[in-house]
């Protein structure tokens, strides 16, 4: 499994160097690779994220069948249920989120009166705001600090623009 961990984040690396490679005046003269490597760099981001997150989840032991955190009552399998779906993406939230507190973004988790049981998970972009709700049973509410801003009233869409921004979609 860190075999795993390491391949994805060096081939993220690896592309995304290219990418940075690209955008040197020397290299434009292969321009068709580095249209190409400039077009894939956003995967370079996915496989580093996967790989930090494999590697996460490996030290936690998840990936090893110990101490799963997979709501109870769901069962392994090669099919997602719409709750292993749900588990993954707040998983992969909570992923995003500690990579954003690492590189020093504002990062918390605040509570919405009119959700209780749903805290809210915020991290500060360069691209703006960016917030999801997720159940208070998948979540160690200590760990995260409590977010010092307020929600900036940004929609599911605006959110979704951001995102898109951040990975370098848009």
């Amino acid at each position: 499994m860190e075999f795993l961990c390491i391949l994805f984040y060096v081939c993220g690396a690896i592309l995304y160097q290219f990418h940075v490679l690209s955008t040197i005046e020397e290299w434009q003269q292969y321009r068709f690779v580095c249209i190409t490597v400039s077009l894939v760099w956003p995967v370079a981001v996915v496989y580093i994220v996967a790989g930090f997150f494999m590697a996460f989840l490996h030290s936690r032991g998840e990936m090893r069948g110990e101490d799963s955190t997979m709501p109870k009552g769901v069962e392994h399998s090669n099919q997602s249920t719409p709750n292993e779906a749900y588990f993954d993406r707040n998983q992969a939230v909570m992923a995003f989120a500690r990579l954003a507190q690492k590189i020093g973004w504002t990062v918390g988790m605040a509570h919405d009166a009119a959700e209780p049981d749903w805290p809210v998970l915020f991290v500060d972009t360069p691209h703006g705001q960016m917030s999801w709700h997720l159940p208070a049973n998948e979540i160690e509410l200590s760990e995260w600090p409590a977010y010092p801003g307020q929600w900036d009233g940004h929609t599911v869409q605006e959110k979704r623009i951001r995102l898109a921004e951040l990975i370098g979609m848009l």
